[in-house]
């Protein structure tokens, strides 16, 4: 599967909604400066994210991806960003591997 392809499964309906409010844009920045700010994102089995930040603390959030509306762009920001993922909704817990070196990080 695509990275594309991922993001697209995580749409929801309620994503159209915001295409004129700039939710979608600020989700995607939000993913993009998380994936600055961390290691790791986890997505539990019932979708929520969490995070284990570079400053040793962790996020978590009431967000679930596919569930509240914007959340594919957050995980577009994430993957554009280039954090590592770990998805425990697929059934191997797949890991989307961090794509920078790891001097990058």
């Amino acid at each position: 599967m695509t990275t594309q392809e991922l993001v697209e499964t995580y749409r929801t309906p309620y994503d159209t909604q915001h295409e004129k409010t700039g939710y979608k844009t600020k989700q995607y920045q939000k993913g993009l400066e998380m994936a600055r700010d961390c290691y790791v994102v986890y997505i539990a089995r019932n979708g929520v994210w969490s995070s284990d930040n570079r400053d040793g603390s962790t996020t978590f959030s009431y967000e679930g991806i596919g569930y509240h509306a914007c959340t594919a762009d957050l995980l577009q920001g994430w993957l554009d960003g280039g954090v590592t993922i770990v998805d425990y909704r697929s059934e191997d817990h797949a890991l989307i591997p961090n794509p920078l070196p790891q001097e990058e990080r």
